[in-house]
């Protein structure tokens, strides 16, 4: 297998460089998403958004039947179609109490069924929103999903709830989702989830273009400076994503010219040839 490798590392630009990109592509895959098969459900719930707040749903009945109780315990028997909205945002913060998807299903992201969140008791914002949107169904309320890459809500003619965070860059209508796919590269999103990722995940990333990145005549002291490269990219990154409200983009773009640093130093390396041999080959020790 390290001859393999070494053979790869020493091949054509064209064949070298595909090969690592698509190692980088695998194993970010699989720090994402362990188990590929949520990866597929995910995608295939986002195509069918608005029918997973189905009101009807079986496993809704329990806890249609939770918040009727709810509503008698809080005196709100009687209250507006504006003032529900509060309610039921009460009552689904504390029936579904807040956990990470990778805390939950063990993939970076995940969007349940009503039967599937109902089961696991917990979730993050896109579980609470399907079942607010389906309690409000349940009431006669037209309710739907909006929110961003960050975040998912609700939105009703009578108003938002479940945190809404300004104006949406998708909405789930009876007809399909509809994105503004121009406000999708926003990168501040992408840093703000890895800034909430899990670090040691993140590291395995790191690692692996780390040694993507390495070329076989390299020495200790340049491997080091590619790895203090990424290292304080990834930092930037987390630090600049760390409150998703906040002005982030002095602090991705350090971090992009952290990583294109890192990828400059590693081409420089590919270019110079035949090294010394008296250098130290970091890939012989």
């Amino acid at each position: 297998m390290r001859g393999l490798w070494r053979r790869i590392q020493c091949s054509p630009a064209w064949i070298r460089w595909p090969v690592k990109w698509a190692v980088l592509a695998g194993v970010t895959f699989l720090v994402l998403y362990p188990d590929p098969r949520l990866f597929i459900r995910t995608i295939r719930h986002e195509r069918m958004i608005d029918e997973l707040s189905d009101p009807s749903c079986p496993s809704l009945v329990p806890v249609l039947e939770e918040f009727e109780g709810f509503l008698a315990e809080s005196g709100a028997a009687e209250i507006s179609r504006e003032q529900l909205l509060t309610e039921v945002e009460r009552f689904v913060l504390r029936r579904v109490p807040y956990a990470f998807d990778w805390e939950v299903w063990g993939v970076v992201d995940y969007l349940p069924t009503l039967p599937e969140l109902l089961a696991k008791g917990r979730e993050d914002c896109d579980g609470r929103a399907v079942l607010a949107a389906a309690i409000l169904r349940a009431r006669g309320i037209d309710a739907h999903l909006v929110g961003d890459p960050r975040h998912l809500w609700v939105t009703t003619p009578h108003g938002q709830l479940m945190g809404p965070l300004g104006q949406p860059v998708f909405a789930a209508t009876a007809s399909g989702l509809e994105v503004d796919w121009l406000r999708m590269l926003d990168p501040g999103p992408l840093a703000f989830g890895i800034a909430i990722f899990p670090v040691y995940r993140e590291l395995i990333i790191l690692l692996c273009a780390w040694l993507l990145l390495l070329w076989p005549s390299c020495t200790r002291l340049q491997a080091g400076l590619l790895l203090l490269l990424l290292v304080e990219a990834l930092i930037l990154l987390r630090l600049a994503g760390r409150d998703p409200r906040a002005p982030m983009y002095g602090g991705i773009l350090w971090a992009g010219l952290h990583i294109l640093g890192a990828v400059w130093v590693s081409c420089r390396l590919a270019s110079t040839g035949k090294r010394s041999d008296r250098s130290v080959c970091f890939w012989s020790v």
